[in-house]
């Protein structure tokens, strides 16, 4: 068996293998077109992916994306890790923690400061026991039930236009949160395969995405500089999901924040799914306790689940 870090270059030839063993490990299923836009159309040149490879086949993989972590007006190199999957014919015998204990070590060496991941149930305690990972929060999904009468929805139609703002604004002060470029928005959602996604703006600080799967709709970015215009936003997306039939809207945000508070009054409660939200620092740097959940401000979109 053979140890490799895969470039771009050298994932592509390896990407119907890598697409079967998928298939042995979850019960979707993906294209090459899905794992080609997932991996390779990332619009940053670094592949984060160490892989095991027998018999000419890929039977363990371990692979992070690069991003940009933000904190006030510095920026800091981060890795968030993705799904991890070994070929049922070689599990319980350490290959997850060795590609994983590997890559941790390359992202070391290369200049990370900090890994993070949204692990399952089944990958949390071996990230926590084994590889020096922390949990930092577990995330409940704010959820709001539809009604027949929306009582809470006070939203005129022309102020709210549909697609995005020229420019993105983020305003986020004093917590860490995950840079968003055109480039990064387009591939994470625009380019998606599997999801369609819907983008509504005020202006360029007030902005949101989100998406109906089944009887949901899931607000998976949404970025204000304004409570008054969270509100418009909130509202605007309910009365689209009523329109499609959709029986909740979810999304997430930390306590005791000005957000939290309008969304309970709204009427969103606390419901699953609850996501394991884990870290590694792996070099110094001038960020925050990145084990304070606190020091975060994370969307339901970060998560590449949603």
């Amino acid at each position: 068996m053979d140890i490799e870090f895969l470039t771009k270059e050298k994932f592509d030839r390896w990407i119907p293998s890598f697409c079967r063993l998928y298939a042995k490990s979850f019960p979707e299923i993906v294209d090459e077109e899905t794992i080609r836009q997932r991996y390779i159309s990332y619009p940053v040149d670094e592949l984060l992916m160490c892989v095991a490879i027998d018999n000419s086949e890929i039977v363990g993989n371990y692979s992070a994306i690069p991003i940009t972590l933000c904190h006030n007006s510095n920026e800091f190199k981060c890795a968030i890790g993705l799904n991890t999957m070994i070929d049922p014919r070689y599990s319980g015998k350490g290959l997850f923690t060795q590609l994983a204990g590997l890559l941790y070590s390359k992202l070391k060496e290369i200049g990370y400061d900090v890994l993070y991941t949204f692990p399952n149930s089944a990958s949390n305690r071996i990230l926590i026991s084994k590889l020096g990972l922390k949990d930092i929060y577990e995330i409940p999904t704010l959820q709001y039930e539809i009604k027949e009468d929306e009582t809470f929805i006070q939203v005129e139609d022309d102020t709210i236009k549909e697609g995005l703002p020229t420019t993105l604004t983020i305003n986020i002060k004093d917590s860490i949160y995950i840079k968003k470029s055109r480039e990064f928005i387009k591939w994470r959602y625009q380019d998606n395969p599997i999801y369609k996604y819907h983008y509504i703006h005020i202006d360029n600080s007030n902005w949101a995405i989100f998406k109906f799967y089944y009887e949901y709709a899931n607000i998976v970015e949404l970025h204000i500089s304004s409570l008054d215009s969270f509100t418009q936003l909130v509202s605007y997306i309910v009365k689209e999901a009523k329109k499609n039939d959709c029986k909740y809207v979810t999304i997430w945000e930390k306590i005791n924040t000005e957000k939290h508070c309008a969304l309970e009054k709204m009427g969103f409660i606390n419901k699953g799914p609850v996501r394991y939200f884990a870290a590694k620092k792996l070099n110094e740097s001038s960020l925050p306790d990145i084990y304070n959940y606190s020091n975060w401000s994370i969307c339901m979109g970060d998560d590449n689940v949603y």
